[in-house]
């Protein structure tokens, strides 16, 4: 069994080659797996609560998703305990970043994939604004590139623990 640590410096140190072929329609078809499983969740009263890794961990205000989150399952620090300099401070030992600099880096086949990204919706996620931590989370641009509108994205967000 891996320790901790060697399994972090073992991560840090990996360059996969990511498939390109059939990339977009791997992608759509994720994109079509989230929606249905969103759907039956909402068809069947399931409560539960949609969040994005970009608001968890690549947006200023970070505890604005925790808080969030630890509403709905109703456990953690009340809303005025929680900020995002705590946040940050905990996940230090685990941090990850995905700037485009750091993605280059990080995919042993980054230009491939980028021509392959390139002229599609889902281009934006290689777009520095979109993954740039120390950008503000843009909900329109997210929408523009899941092809829904900050109203949508706002409602489905709205769900409230029984």
């Amino acid at each position: 069994m891996i320790g901790d640590e060697e399994c972090k410096e073992m991560h840090k140190k990996a360059k996969p080659t990511l498939n390109v072929t059939g990339l977009v329609n791997q992608i759509k078809q994720l994109e079509e797996e989230i929606n249905e499983v969103d759907q039956l969740l909402d068809d069947h009263s399931v409560p539960h609560v949609d969040v994005s890794y970009e608001k968890l961990y690549n947006v200023q205000d970070i505890a604005l998703e925790w808080r969030r989150v630890f509403s709905f399952i109703g456990v953690g620090p009340s809303a005025d305990q929680l900020t995002s300099a705590d946040l940050v401070a905990h996940m230090e030992h685990a941090a990850t970043s995905n700037s485009s600099a750091s993605m280059r880096a990080k995919i042993q086949n980054y230009e491939e994939v980028v021509k392959m990204l390139q002229g599609t919706k889902y281009e934006a996620y290689l777009h520095p604004a979109f993954l740039d931590p120390r950008k503000e989370f843009d909900e329109n641009f997210v929408g523009q590139v899941f092809g829904t509108d900050r109203t949508t994205l706002s409602s489905k967000s709205q769900v409230t623990p029984n």
